[in-house]
């Protein structure tokens, strides 16, 4: 419940934070939390897969870790594209 408080309140985007205080909301309802992800359709279907799956196996930390290092092995490639398409210009 801590983290979900966290995440709405750093999350720098209104949709976001709107998203993960209905599912904080949920969960403190004693619903699981896939169903408020999915329902939000703010997230990707990989990260409520992957929420899913944490949530089955009781390993819900795990998984959005693992959420967590395929974004940012995303963006890094992304601002390594960027900068080597910049770099001719520079």
């Amino acid at each position: 419940m801590q983290a979900l408080n966290i995440v709405r309140e750093t999350s720098g985007n209104a949709v976001i934070a709107d998203a993960v205080s209905k599912v904080h909301d949920s969960v403190k309802e004693g619903e699981r939390i896939v169903q408020p992800l999915e329902a939000s359709k703010v997230f990707p279907p990989m990260v409520i897969q992957m929420c899913l799956i944490g949530e089955e196996t009781g390993a819900l930390d795990a998984m959005l870790g693992k959420v967590a290092d395929f974004f940012e092995a995303e963006v890094d490639e992304a601002v390594e594209a960027l900068s080597s398409l910049m770099e001719p210009i520079i």
